[in-house]
């Protein structure tokens, strides 16, 4: 069976001894499993919804997916526009 969404997260593990200056969680369940980054500098936690949890057909779901995408691609292009 083909996977339905080719994108994952992935763990915090495959990331430890890397040094960052902003680690950036993007849903609640992330900050309070994660609540500290060793290695950021600065830590931020933006909420988002989890696409993960959208019911319907498979259309209705990937649109929810592509919402969230483009709130998370705004708000990383805002906060890149203000570090300037």
């Amino acid at each position: 069976m083909a996977q339905e969404f080719r994108q994952s997260s992935k763990s915090t593990e495959v990331f430890l001894g890397r040094q960052f200056d902003y680690v950036i969680t993007i849903c609640d369940h992330a900050r309070e499993v994660c609540p500290v980054s060793p290695g950021a500098a600065a830590q931020l936690a933006w909420s988002f919804p989890d696409p993960a949890l959208a019911e319907g057909s498979h259309d209705e779901r990937l649109e929810v997916f592509r919402a969230v995408r483009d709130e998370i691609a705004a708000r990383v292009g805002d906060f890149i526009a203000r570090l300037g």
